[in-house]
């Protein structure tokens, strides 16, 4: 394989070769003399390189050349004479049949001495060289300075960022407090309305009572006419062995039919009075005993939710707590699906599933309070006692877990 001719030219050192611009062979430039390139290329033996072509091609403008420009030079012998105008000159060689090849950068100035190729090219100047570094350096500088603000920045912000956390977290436990207070709270209004209940069914009953005692004493006026009945066949006898006492036989009986006849008016009068009475307390009683307990319950929400109202921490539990209280002044029967309790599910009875589905057997439930049943309460006189049957639903987020378990706000649903 051929060797490129200007691999062997040793006076020309590669490491510099640059890139040129149009050059103008001319020997004035703005009427002084132009220094002159010249000289003979030769390569690595000392033999004159002939058909070579010199090109410079302007890597700046200015006032003589235009960047881009290329100007040739034709070299037949290896001589070579170029009077170069002013500027930054890539210098290429093209041998025939060789492809071109950059050589280096030359820069030429009006003050330039006059001297050869290779003097051109193994001048080291750093007039060309500096300001590129020192815009690096620049650059770089203004790199470093941009990325310190950005992590100064996000350190600001991940600072800011624990902070909301911190503060995020202490809102979500103070919200668990007063959930786990407006709960305790609507469980004692729970136990407060069955206890209200309670009176009111003793209230009935004793109304009840009072109407037996009514309807004995319209039974006892029925025996006195039963008696005045008698009297009246007494008083015939007397007046068929007595015709003498015929008069006064007359006038009792006319007394005895007449005390009969009140007696009998009497005695359905009291019977009446009785089973209207009767009613009258069962009619009294049981809308009392529910007013009673509504208005407890209503009272106790409004003022839950008042007080929930005003408190920094007003979370979303609470919201439902309540929703869920004011759904207790109108709660179904025991045993009908909707009767709401505030339980203790155990784990150990609840459906493997329960803290994924919700819902679990009655069994698995200590209930603490809660809606429906007798005068709208569910609930068990004692905490390990499960009295429930059904199947129930969780209504809400647990209240709390405690040894065994955790607490929640069920509904029936079946």
């Amino acid at each position: 394989m051929a060797t490129h001719p200007f691999n062997a030219i040793e006076g020309i050192c590669p490491a510099t070769f640059i890139k040129p611009c149009c050059i103008f062979v001319a020997g004035f430039f703005n009427g002084v003399l132009m220094p002159v390139i010249s000289g003979t290329l030769k390569d690595g033996a000392g033999q004159p390189i002939a058909s070579c072509t010199i090109q410079l091609r302007a890597l700046n403008t200015t006032c003589a050349v235009i960047r881009t420009s290329t100007a040739r030079v034709g070299v037949n012998t290896g001589a070579y004479r170029i009077e170069a105008q002013p500027g930054r000159y890539e210098v290429v060689l093209a041998v025939d049949d060789y492809p071109p090849q950059k050589v280096g950068i030359i820069d030429v100035y009006a003050d330039s001495l006059d001297g050869t190729l290779n003097d051109y090219l193994t001048v080291v100047s750093g007039d060309y060289l500096i300001p590129d570094t020192m815009k690096q350096f620049e650059q770089l500088t203004q790199r470093a300075e941009a990325s310190a603000r950005l992590a100064e920045t996000s350190a600001q912000g991940l600072e800011q960022l624990r902070t909301d956390a911190q503060a995020a977290r202490d809102a979500a436990v103070q919200a668990g407090k007063e959930a786990t207070n407006q709960a305790q709270l609507a469980g004692e209004s729970a136990f407060s309305a069955s206890r209200s209940a309670t009176d009111s069914g003793t209230s009935a009953r004793q109304s009840a009572a009072d109407a037996v005692t009514s309807e004995d004493s319209s039974k006892a006026s029925a025996l006195s006419a039963q008696a005045a009945a008698a009297s009246e066949k007494k008083a015939a006898t007397s007046e068929q062995n007595a015709g003498a006492s015929e008069r006064n036989a007359k006038s009792s009986e006319d007394a005895a039919a007449h005390a009969a006849s009140v007696a009998t008016e009497q005695a359905e009068i009291a019977t009446n009075a009785a089973k209207t009475a009767a009613k009258d307390a069962v009619a009294t009683a049981v809308p009392e005993a529910a007013r009673q307990i509504k208005t407890e319950i209503a009272d106790d929400v409004n003022r839950a939710e008042a007080a929930a109202s005003s408190a920094e921490g007003y979370s979303v539990e609470v919201k439902q707590a309540l929703e869920d209280a004011k759904v207790m002044v109108t709660l179904p029967g025991f045993g009908e699906p909707g009767s709401y309790v505030l339980g203790f599910v155990w784990s150990a009875q609840a459906d493997a599933d329960f803290l994924t589905t919700g819902t679990t057997d009655g069994n698995a439930i200590s209930v603490i309070g809660g809606g429906g049943g007798p005068g709208g309460i569910e609930w068990a006189a004692d905490y390990d006692h499960r009295p429930l049957t059904g199947r129930w639903r969780a209504m809400s987020e647990s209240f709390g877990f405690g040894t065994g378990g955790a607490a929640f706000l069920l509904q029936r649903i079946k």
